[in-house]
């Protein structure tokens, strides 16, 4: 079994930051401009979620002790880095660790965005009952509602188990719905004992005020 190194820092050599829902929403916005605005707004409250799932850290690292893993804001795999380089720029995995998140959305679009079946499953893992909704207020014309994960962990605890994250996202919520199951029938229980018990004290007060 591989041992799971997590890594959340800020060292000498990268300088991150840790976003908001709204702030990432309002980043996201104003990067996404002119003629790809109008393709990719409609995106952001579901890019939103996948970076909610590396807690919002552009420094974000999850690894093994031999460097295998996922980085930066939305958690781009190793293996991934080398096709998100252009003729202008070789990407570095140091680019995905720091504060300048273009280098992160260029390549979530390379290799995310453009993929159908990556998208589909953050799709799943960004749907109810696995998230909340946040309302922003984007500019003075948008105003909308973003995706917050609610068990942003759930990919440290797949990286460790080597489970899908989305069966550990199911079986979470079904461990809630028993819960609140057995709650609401305890509930109904007491009501029932409340409501018998109030009835007696009814009739016994009633036997004293007119007795028969």
């Amino acid at each position: 079994m591989r041992r799971l190194v997590i890594l959340f820092f800020v060292n000498a050599l990268t300088h991150g930051r840790v976003f908001s829902p709204c702030e990432l929403a309002t980043t996201i916005k104003n990067y996404y401009h002119d003629s790809q605005f109008d393709e990719f707004v409609q995106n952001i409250p579901l890019i939103v979620c996948i970076a909610g799932y590396k807690n919002y850290n552009s420094s974000y690292r999850l690894t093994s002790e031999d460097g295998t893993g996922y980085y930066g804001l939305f958690g781009i795999h190793h293996s991934d880095i080398n096709s998100c380089s252009t003729r202008e720029k070789k990407l570095q995995l140091l680019d995905l660790l720091d504060d300048d998140i273009k280098d992160d959305f260029m390549c979530f679009n390379q290799v995310i965005q453009n993929n159908i079946l990556r998208i589909n499953f953050f799709d799943k893992l960004c749907s109810p009952p696995y998230v909340r909704y946040v309302p922003c207020r984007l500019d003075n014309y948008i105003i909308g509602k973003l995706i917050d994960p609610i068990h942003k962990d759930v990919f440290e605890i797949s990286f460790n188990k080597e489970v899908d994250p989305s069966d550990i996202l199911a079986s979470r919520h079904a461990d809630t719905s028993e819960s609140e199951g057995a709650f609401n029938f305890i509930g109904h229980v007491m009501y029932g004992m409340i409501s018998i018990v109030g009835m007696l004290f009814l009739n016994y007060i009633r036997g004293f005020l007119y007795p028969s």
